[in-house]
């Protein structure tokens, strides 16, 4: 379910460092978002925020950390970690690399190997607490972000010049018993959210509150929502969550866009 303000637009794409215009994909309307407005917030999640050019910049710098380790174009970065800032971070940097994001579950160990099983990633973004819990004695490759995070830093803030993105932008997860990997396009992706947007006719003033867990397929839906529009997207770390917890949510961070299932609303 989502609720949205009754008016408003998203803005057209503008040119970017290159000077073309284009809105090829959700990271391109991001971007410009961050580009047009980096002091607006762009994430709250807790006690943490970001404005749209602070979250632009550390994408920008695990983007390049990512292609320095070797990220081949169209490749699954995993992201395996319950930090909300750090999951909106490590999406985004994937797609800046060229590569397509996938977030594991961390809250069930059993169901967060098994869905790197299904992906083969070529890299699993984690911190040391998800990384023993994921670890189920394969050879995967692993960025720790907390280990890593001095080099990350040192890395530029400057968008990469990404490659040609692969075919898919992301591999999300149903909400099954036993939760099916669905691969979904560049095109596709960009799709669902315009169609979203005129329905919705989201503003840059709305907050958009999430309830749904990162590693589930509507979560793509709330924070392409969000980001590309141009409003702030909240993610409190908790779950899971009650049609009270939803209303004190709400009233607390001042909500206008509420992403969220039938359970919840």
């Amino acid at each position: 379910m989502t609720q949205g303000s009754p008016q408003g637009s998203t803005q057209e794409p503008g040119p970017d460092r290159s000077g073309r215009t284009t809105a090829d994909t959700v990271l391109d309307l991001f971007e410009q978002q961050a580009r047009d407005t980096p002091r607006n917030h762009a994430l709250i999640a807790g006690a943490d925020s970001l404005t749209y050019g602070q979250l632009d910049s550390r994408a920008n710098r695990l983007a390049h950390h990512l292609i320095a380790d070797g990220l081949p174009p169209g490749a699954v970065v995993a992201v395996g970690t319950a930090r909300r800032t750090e999951i909106v971070v490590a999406l985004l940097a994937a797609l800046k690399a060229g590569g397509a994001y996938a977030v594991i579950d961390v809250e069930s160990p059993f169901a967060g190997q098994r869905q790197l099983a299904a992906l083969n990633p070529y890299v699993l973004l984690t911190d040391a607490a998800h990384h023993a819990r994921l670890d189920d004695g394969s050879a995967l490759h692993v960025i720790r972000l907390g280990a890593e995070a001095a080099e990350a830093s040192a890395r530029s803030t400057e968008a990469p010049a990404r490659p040609e993105p692969g075919a898919t932008a992301a591999v999300l997860f149903t909400g099954a018993s036993f939760p099916r990997a669905v691969p979904v396009g560049h095109a596709r992706l960009l799709a669902a959210h315009q169609a979203w947007t005129k329905v919705v006719r989201p503003v840059p003033e709305d907050r958009h509150l999430i309830t749904q867990s990162p590693a589930l397929t509507p979560f793509a839906a709330g924070w392409t929502g969000a980001l590309c529009s141009g409003g702030a997207l909240v993610v409190p770390e908790r779950t899971p969550w009650t049609p009270e917890g939803v209303r004190r949510a709400i009233e607390a961070e001042q909500v206008g866009v509420v992403h969220t299932d039938p359970a919840g609303a």
